[in-house]
């Protein structure tokens, strides 16, 4: 298998579901759908820590996806 480089979460998901790793997929899972954005943040932090584990490597535009999720959800709850 060639170098894998996860660019957006939807990438994200389709990886995770490829591989089978069900772990990620229910940290991901959390990310999107947990109520907390302290939950969300440490989601993010074991993805992101996942990725590297398995030598994946993810692009700029990734993490500003993330973090843009992150805030556009935040800014929901208030």
């Amino acid at each position: 298998m060639g170098e894998i480089i996860i660019e957006d979460l939807e990438q994200l998901e389709n990886y995770a579901r490829e591989t089978m790793n069900w772990r990620l997929i229910n940290v991901i899972r959390k990310f999107k759908n947990s109520e907390n954005i302290d939950e969300r943040i440490l989601a993010l932090a074991s993805i992101i820590r996942s990725l590297r584990r398995k030598g994946v490597f993810y692009t700029g535009h990734f993490l500003r996806h993330c973090l843009l999720y992150l805030f556009e959800e935040r800014e929901v709850e208030k």
